[in-house]
């Protein structure tokens, strides 16, 4: 049986050959043609976005993927293109997963912050890199606390909390070009070094941040991201045998880490 026996023949892609699309065949008929068929996952750009499926067709003669998905600018995902609103069913009433928790008579799904700051003792707080200033430091954005603090009744997300930052983190400005400038779109840059840094001095009981002090107004008014400068000491009212652990998620490389203390590049004074 041939693939195409396989594929949605009612679903309309569009045709990218050497230039926007310009005409719509349907996945079977493309396949059949010997296209090859590429699907990229984007969203309309602001809070809190609509997930899009774009779906081109391209002959693998003439073009390969990046052709498409590479351009700064993103001038061709804009032309032409077959684009699906993207939804996702979790929790579905006779399909429930595992992880999926009733709240009044719905359900939603739960993760690791529930499984450990709910079911357990646990507790969390989130510091993040800033887009007001991307190559140095970190934010607090959320004080470290009890997870379920965060959770509405009906099992929603606060805003404000740990959950409902991460879900607010994006590519600013995704049509921008590419600018490693602080004042651009705050995107480049990955100073994870700094931002244990400053996360190591939260713990320490220090009473705000070394690095990013000043206005963060992409952070704050774009993105809507919270931002706590006064520092309470995660250890008050707490036992001083209280585990403190630094989860780091990142990328593979970083970078801009040249204003750590002991750096030979910088000489800050800053101490833990």
């Amino acid at each position: 049986m041939s693939l195409t026996s396989y594929v949605d023949t009612t679903l309309g892609v569009s045709k990218y050959e050497n230039g926007a699309g310009t005409s719509t065949s349907t996945i079977a008929s493309m396949l059949s043609a010997g296209r090859n068929i590429v699907m990229v996952n984007m969203d309309s750009g602001t809070y809190p976005g609509t997930p899009v499926l774009r779906i081109a067709a391209m002959d693998p003669t003439k073009n390969v993927m990046t052709d498409w998905v590479s351009t700064e600018s993103n001038g061709k995902l804009s032309q032409n293109f077959t684009a699906l609103t993207m939804q996702v069913r979790v929790c579905v009433a006779g399909l429930l997963e595992s992880n999926c928790n009733q709240y009044g008579s719905n359900y939603l799904p739960t993760g690791l912050l529930h499984k450990y700051g709910i079911s357990s003792n646990m507790e969390f707080g989130l510091l993040t890199g800033s887009y007001d200033s991307p190559q140095l430091g970190g934010v607090l954005r959320d004080a470290i606390g009890k997870f379920g603090d965060e959770l509405n009744s009906d099992g929603t997300f606060k805003a404000g909390g740990t959950a409902d930052t991460i879900d607010r983190l994006r590519i600013n400005k995704p049509s921008s070009s590419y600018d490693t400038s602080t004042s651009g779109s705050g995107n480049w840059g990955n100073p994870v070094a700094t931002m244990y840094y400053e996360g190591l001095r939260y713990l320490a009981g220090k009473s705000g941040p070394k690095f990013i002090t000043g206005t963060t107004s992409i952070d704050t008014s774009t993105l809507g991201l919270p931002k706590i400068t006064s520092w309470t000491n995660p250890y008050n009212g707490r036992a001083w045998c209280t585990k403190p652990f630094v989860t780091v998620i990142s990328e593979a490389l970083t970078s801009y880490d040249s204003q750590m203390p002991g750096s030979p590049w910088a000489s800050p004074t800053a101490t833990i």
